[in-house]
């Protein structure tokens, strides 16, 4: 199959989604599928956190571009040893890897009866392995003890209403802005926003990149600014958070991005 490449950062498992429909006869990129699926208006809160962008990678998510094609992703759990077994007598499945920068998601191609080969989301031109060839020991320890394999099926095709998807994030958005407003308006140690930088993220990372492949960029640039000014305070170049201000521009984000989500919904 084609060799496929990520176009964004953390964006490791649309783009194995993307290798993964070409036994379909689907030749898609990661992008193509943020855009059909309207990504960057998405909001969730899963396991107390909340995520947008490519933070959004359950079955919800991908099965928004995959039903329209009859087709629809299924995920099993398994411990390690029969996670291993179930990898032996099954290809084009994808799993996640741990790596020092978190979890990477990969699609198995092969298993020789000795090593396993791993299509390995990167980014074009990186120098990094467009292909993993992983003995089983190895494998295992770059393994969870308890693990999701996923795989795609054929389904009976299924409309997807992404209006309904956009009014539960406009919802969850209001939830988020009120934890954020608690947060700023109660925290001003410097180690406190460190130590919390995750609650930051769906605004003021994965959603900078939304907005980028969005071509918001009024927004995108109101994202940049409000990034700067919590970064700088992060690595101590500022001795102190305006927070008055790093409120007030934090507001005016979700508040756009509310406003997009509701533009889309009146269409």
């Amino acid at each position: 199959m084609e060799t496929k490449y990520m176009h964004a950062n953390s964006s490791c498992s649309y783009c194995a989604i993307s290798y993964m429909v070409q036994v379909f006869d689907i030749n898609v990129t990661d992008i193509d599928i943020v855009k059909e699926i309207n990504l960057p208006l998405m909001f969730e809160k899963s396991n107390n956190q909340y995520n947008s962008g490519f933070m959004l990678q359950s079955k919800k998510w991908f099965d928004l571009f995959l039903n329209p094609r009859g087709l629809e992703l299924k995920e099993l759990m398994f411990n390690k040893n029969p996670a291993i077994v179930f990898l032996e007598e099954n290809k084009n499945v994808m799993i996640g890897l741990k790596t020092p920068q978190g979890k990477h998601a990969v699609v198995l191609v092969d298993y020789s009866g000795s090593c396993f080969k791993f299509f390995n989301p990167t980014h074009e031109g990186s120098g990094e392995e467009e292909y993993l060839v992983l003995n089983e020991e190895t494998l295992i320890n770059l393994l969870d003890n308890k693990l999701s394999v996923a795989r795609i099926v054929p389904c009976e095709k299924k409309s997807v209403d992404l209006k309904d998807n956009i009014v539960e994030s406009i919802s969850v958005l209001s939830f988020y802005k009120n934890d954020l407003e608690s947060f700023v308006e109660n925290n001003t140690a410097r180690e406190a926003y460190r130590n919390n930088l995750d609650l930051f993220r769906p605004l003021l990372l994965d959603g900078l990149t939304m907005m980028e492949i969005a071509n918001e960029t009024s927004l995108l640039s109101l994202m940049k600014q409000a990034q700067k000014q919590l970064l700088s305070f992060i690595r101590g170049i500022d001795e102190n958070l305006n927070q008055n201000e790093f409120l007030l521009s934090i507001i005016r984000i979700i508040n756009c991005w509310k406003n997009m989500m509701e533009k889309t919904l009146k269409m």
